[in-house]
């Protein structure tokens, strides 16, 4: 769960304390339970929050993690399934398994959801101001699934599959969306197949200390695959961690995306969120490629169960790779808390503090950015 905040009101910050208290609290109750079995166990987190588009909303997740082999320093799979609802009728509800077998031989990783939930587009380009901002709420079901399997030591190869359904239920009337101009601003099915290859040896994927994970992966949307437009996708994901210190952990991040063809704007490279460059509503700047650099250094534990986190991060997006220059970089800079809601498995809460420029936003999820 996420709330983002954009010079919003002091209301936001009360009711985003009060997701704190609430999962805090939900942590504790469940996760001590959960460690007394290596093997397996469930999370619980319960929440409330408030935001401008949403209004009131409640939710919460439920989440199972086990081991397919008796080994305990085998890799751990999960099972999230989470659902929330808004005072505006708004809904979202997702479950995205993720599965080690046969001896961490095969990796399975899949997402079913639904939502109906409002959202904002700003035009694509690096330069979009904030007075180009127009809301639109579209309805989207997606399935999609990712089987990849170990061939040498930490090395993997997979194929994965992607298909979305989206239906524009609602934008505005003066906006650029309901010109029809934009691609994808009409109801639509993307439907592709792609590949991945990725090198992993990270200690903890939940928690890394140490190692690092390369992947290159590609996916081709078109008609054959029953998609409504034909386009590329192309991802570089590098990341490495350094243990510096006894607790203490460099991490570095670099994410690259291309797109090609008649891409939609909801597939469009974007900026922003939980995960690439913290403080910027994700979709705030997009276009067809994209660049993110960022690190954090971590420090866990501070005591007990509690760490910190600080980030910093550079991005920008482009219409050609050529088009990327130096002073184009968007900056993001924070911090954060960690709770540990199981020290076996290395699986925290995050609360997360991000500024980029003129924007910021507050993020509270399980699990690290990357």
């Amino acid at each position: 769960m996420k709330v983002l905040t954009n010079g919003r009101t002091v209301r936001v910050r009360l009711f985003s304390f009060l997701i704190l208290l609430s999962v805090t609290y939900a942590v504790h109750l469940f996760g001590e339970e959960a460690e007394k079995t290596k093997r397996s166990g469930f999370t619980v987190l319960p929440g409330i929050w408030y935001t401008p588009e949403t209004k009131f909303a409640g939710g919460g997740q439920v989440m199972y993690y086990f081991r397919s082999e008796a080994d305990s320093k085998s890799r751990l799979s999960i099972l999230p399934a989470g659902i929330a609802y808004t005072q505006k009728k708004q809904i979202a509800i997702g479950i995205n398994p993720d599965f080690y077998l046969k001896a961490e031989t095969y990796r399975l990783m899949g997402e079913m959801s639904y939502s109906k939930f409002p959202d904002k587009f700003y035009g694509i380009g690096n330069q979009t101001s904030e007075e180009m901002e127009e809301d639109y709420t579209p309805r989207m079901f997606r399935v999609g699934g990712i089987l990849q399997r170990k061939i040498r030591s930490r090395l993997n190869i997979g194929i994965k599959y992607r298909f979305e359904d989206t239906a524009m239920k609602e934008v505005e009337q003066s906006g650029l969306l309901a010109q029809g101009s934009i691609v994808g601003s009409e109801d639509g099915v993307t439907s592709g197949i792609g590949f991945l290859a990725n090198w992993d040896d990270r200690d903890n994927p939940f928690y890394t200390t140490k190692g690092g994970f390369y992947q290159i992966s590609t996916t081709f949307f078109n008609g054959i695959m029953g998609s409504d437009y034909d386009f590329t996708q192309l991802n570089l994901d590098f990341r490495r961690f350094f243990s510096t210190l006894p607790s203490h952990t460099l991490a570095f991040q670099a994410n690259m995306n291309f797109t090609d063809g008649d891409v939609p704007f909801r597939d469009l490279s974007q900026l922003g969120g939980g995960n690439l460059l913290r403080g910027y509503l994700l979709g705030r700047f997009r276009d067809r490629h994209l660049l993110i650099f960022q690190m954090e250094y971590r420090v866990m534990p501070v005591w007990r169960r509690v760490g910190i986190v600080g980030f910093l991060g550079f991005g920008q997006v482009a219409d050609t790779p050529d088009n990327f220059k130096l002073n184009d970089f968007k900056y993001s800079i924070g911090w954060g808390f960690r709770y540990q809601i199981n020290r076996e498995e290395g699986i925290n809460l995050k609360i997360d503090v991000g500024y980029g420029k003129g924007s910021s936003g507050l993020y509270i999820g399980i699990g690290e950015a990357f």
